[in-house]
């Protein structure tokens, strides 16, 4: 999220706002109060995050004839960090102010693309520790980060607070008005400070509850210039590198089998779930938040299980920008000839293939292929060639001596995660967390977060065209990088998927 720098956030339309949260969401709205200036309804509520998808940003109506407009825009913070008295920085934990020891958090946000007046401005932070007396909050400069702050290299701040939080709930938001701080477009840094000892603990930018700055701004309305339909079925493309993770769609079924239930030795942080399009958005969401793109769906053939369920991911993708491709199996089950390639393919071609959340490449769809056994050969790579006629975006598996084949698909990969990483030069570089199979006696990887970093930090390093993950959701053999009990964090995401948000940008 936060390395996408100040992403515009659409808050629904104004006047159905409060039925909305009401009635989608879990806990509808926590506190607060709406009102109405003109025609634009303002929420003074806490809304929560399930509440705020990516967009442009909502234009409300304003006065017949008025010739304006307001926008309400919502913008994630891009950079916060503590720094107490004596230590240094603490980028990766929550924000805090106290007084003993002094502590102050910085937060810094990048406004862009406003075009018109700020009419107001309220910055809105997550505090999971209340006070009797919360901070205040005071302009800052800019020349930070949240690697190198320091107490003696923190930035200045102004002796005057822009506001103060006084009583401070736990679990709440604080909202303060910060008008006079934000004018226009350009990069604003506040710090929280405190001079009471009884200190507020606050969530920072890792978590669900980012720090944002919400933006009421007016403009001049414009008439919108009608755009033609187009003729053509392309998708938009994504550029590469791409970074992209192997998902399994077989649940709530992949729990019991091979006489285990469930057949894993982890705990989900979601329980052992049902695939349902609950379920399905909230993993989008979560693979955002470790900057994947895509997911590469297990997919069996023409009526199977994940065939099925394979539009309710497309769906549940729609309007996050987030991607599927399919990962193509029957190809592991044992020898294949043109004939069914180039059926199914057709298949994939008419059923998902167009839909604006399939993933595309250089404008074709992309499908993963998955095989072993003997039939991995340079015959099969030609029989892809052959049945695909250069419809879709092949990436074939490898196999010994792959480069030699004289047919070449549009890329390769590996998936072997019993090994923690694996370079194809010039095509892919994979990072798997361990393996270790629910029916197994001893992992082939055993898992190390240490060493996760560090095969982050060489994926994004390695600038390949692929960038997989093996895998987001394969519990059985012990693979997963979703959030689980075992590696449980404070962002509700997990280490895994905190250590790809951080270094994976």
């Amino acid at each position: 999220m936060c390395a996408r720098g100040a992403e515009p956030i659409v808050i629904h339309t104004p006047r159905r706002i409060v039925s909305l949260l009401a009635r989608r969401l879990p806990g509808g709205i926590s506190s607060g109060v709406a009102h109405v200036t003109g025609s634009l309804l303002l929420i003074a509520a806490t809304i929560l995050p399930t509440a705020i998808t990516p967009a442009t940003g909502f234009a409300s109506s304003s006065p017949p004839g008025s010739g304006y407009r307001t926008r309400i825009v919502a913008i994630r913070d891009v950079a916060d960090a503590r720094v107490t008295r004596g230590g240094g920085s603490s980028g990766l934990s929550s924000l805090r102010a106290d007084a003993a020891p002094r502590t102050v958090s910085y937060l810094r946000f990048n406004v862009r693309g406003v075009a018109g007046t700020v009419l107001r401005a309220v910055l809105q932070v997550y505090a999971y520790e209340g006070s009797a007396d919360g901070p205040a909050i005071y302009p800052a400069g800019n020349r930070w980060s949240e690697s190198g702050l320091t107490w003696g290299r923190r930035p200045w701040s102004s002796r005057r607070a822009l506001a103060d939080a006084g009583v401070v709930r736990s679990h709440s938001w604080i909202s303060y008005n910060v008008t006079r701080g934000v004018r226009h477009n350009g990069k604003y840094s506040f710090a929280l400070a405190t001079s009471s000892t009884d200190g507020t603990s606050l969530y920072s930018r890792e978590s669900r509850y980012q720090p944002r700055l919400i933006l009421t701004v007016r403009q001049r309305a414009s008439t919108p210039v009608p755009r033609k339909p187009s003729s053509s079925n392309a998708q938009p493309s994504r550029s590469h590198p791409i970074r992209a993770a192997f998902f399994y769609p077989w649940f709530a079924e992949g729990w019991n089998q091979q006489g285990y239930d469930p057949f894993t030795r982890f705990h989900p942080s979601l329980g052992y779930y049902a695939e349902t399009l609950y379920v399905i958005s909230r993993q989008i969401r979560a693979m955002q938040y470790g900057h994947i793109q895509a997911g590469i769906a297990s997919w069996w053939g023409v009526g199977s299980r994940t065939d099925r369920r394979f539009p309710m991911l497309l769906r549940a993708a729609g309007g996050t920008g987030f991607k599927w491709a399919i990962y193509y199996e029957p190809a592991g089950q044992g020898a294949q000839t043109v004939r069914r390639i180039r059926s199914d393919l057709s298949y994939i071609w008419r059923r998902y293939a167009r839909n604006p959340n399939y993933l595309h490449v250089r404008g074709k769809p992309v499908v993963f292929v998955y095989n072993t056994g003997p039939n991995m050969s340079c015959g099969y790579a030609n029989e892809w060639r052959v049945a695909n006629a250069g419809r879709f975006y092949v990436v074939l598996k490898v196999f010994h001596n792959y480069r030699a084949c004289a047919s070449q698909p549009n890329s390769w990969h590996q998936y072997a995660p019993s090994s923690a990483t694996d370079e194809q030069r010039g095509y892919s570089f994979t990072i798997s967390p361990g393996f270790y199979k629910r029916s197994e006696a001893h992992p082939r990887l055993g898992r190390n977060l240490s060493r996760w970093r560090q095969d982050v930090r060489a994926m994004v390093a390695s600038h390949e065209p692929w960038q997989l993950v093996t895998t987001f959701n394969e519990w059985g053999e012990g693979t997963a990088i979703e959030s689980a009990r075992e590696w449980k964090s404070w962002s509700g995401y997990g280490a895994y998927l905190d250590a790809l948000h951080r270094l994976a940008p």
